[in-house]
């Protein structure tokens, strides 16, 4: 009966040790979402406007057997 008892509480242990890690991991998401959106923004506040494929040059191979 003990050994029972010991056993429930050790599985109730566990679950809230996996919602604590889970919320862990969570926080640390957004963090990387918000480090990710803030990096972006002044990317693009630095540089203008998104680069689209316009503005790169057209590629032109050099060997006559790439033509």
């Amino acid at each position: 009966m003990i050994h029972g008892i010991f056993m429930n509480r050790l599985q109730h242990l566990n679950k809230l040790e996996m919602i604590k890690i889970n919320k862990n991991y969570t926080k640390e998401l957004m963090l990387l979402i918000l480090l990710f959106a803030t990096a972006y923004s002044l990317l693009v506040s630095k540089c203008g406007k998104v680069w689209t494929n316009d503005h790169f040059p057209p590629f032109v191979p050099k060997s006559e057997e790439a033509r």
